[in-house]
């Protein structure tokens, strides 16, 4: 008795008989703009589009291959004709929230402008910057800046090893109290305790100026003014760094 789920060789792939069709090649047809055999979905996503209401969304899942992304573009071709011409939606870095872009809402074909204003501008300032830093006025700029830092770090090593020092010297004074505070009397403990303190005193202010020269250091000048007389040009720089350097200097 012959299986009858069982398949001749020939009948696991399909052939097609070129001679059924009236045409060379497809370029002879008309495009389908209608989906294919999809009459509920159409009828959905026409229902869909046609729901002018803030809010709402459309979500289209399907195989591969069905025409989903091709009716809908036709069909979105056809009524955006009837309707008004949206506005342009730009999306522009935020600096300050790299993962929250802006939103900028421009006049129809106001996109496509501010873009290539925007692709002008960075040619622009690509060009500035390179001239800006090949000229003597930026190197002499960078040196002042380099050497004012160079004194701001040595200052900051000098200072430290003062407080390293200081700190050595006070505790070994406040020890030096208390091994012999039975011996003292009270006017001499209470001299020695407010030499203990006033050192601690200097200390700290020793410490507040060095937190200060860290941050010069992050940001020695931000800006500066240039004046010029019959002698010539002089820059006076603007920053927390101006009220300082002349001690280094000195």
């Amino acid at each position: 008795m012959k299986k009858t789920n069982e398949l001749n060789y020939k009948d696991l792939k399909m052939f097609c008989n070129p001679n059924q069709f009236s045409f060379d090649t497809t370029e002879e047809l008309d495009p389908i703009d209608t989906g294919i055999g999809q009459d509920r979905g159409i009828r959905a996503l026409e229902f869909g589009l046609n729901v002018d209401v803030k809010g709402y969304n459309l979500y289209i899942e399907g195989p591969s291959g069905v025409g989903k992304t091709m009716y809908t573009k036709n069909y979105l071709d056809t009524i955006s004709k009837k309707k008004k011409v949206p506005q342009d939606w730009c999306y522009i870095y935020n600096f300050d929230n790299p993962n929250e872009p802006i939103a900028v809402s421009l006049p129809a074909g106001g996109g496509k402008e501010f873009q290539d204003l925007m692709d002008h501008f960075i040619n622009d300032v690509k060009v500035d910057i390179k001239s800006t830093f090949n000229n003597e006025e930026f190197e002499k700029e960078r040196n002042y800046l380099n050497k004012t830092v160079s004194l701001i770090r040595k200052k900051i090593s000098n200072l430290g090893q003062e407080l390293f020092d200081d700190d050595s010297k006070v505790l070994e004074f406040k020890k030096f109290i208390w091994d012999s505070h039975t011996e003292m009397d009270p006017n001499e403990m209470r001299t020695m305790m407010a030499e203990s303190d006033l050192q601690v005193s200097i200390m700290q202010g020793k410490g507040n100026y060095l937190q200060r020269l860290f941050r010069i250091q992050d940001k020695p000048y931000f800006g500066s003014i240039r004046f010029k007389d019959e002698d010539g040009e002089e820059n006076i720089y603007i920053g927390i760094t101006h009220a300082l350097v002349w001690q280094f200097y000195s």
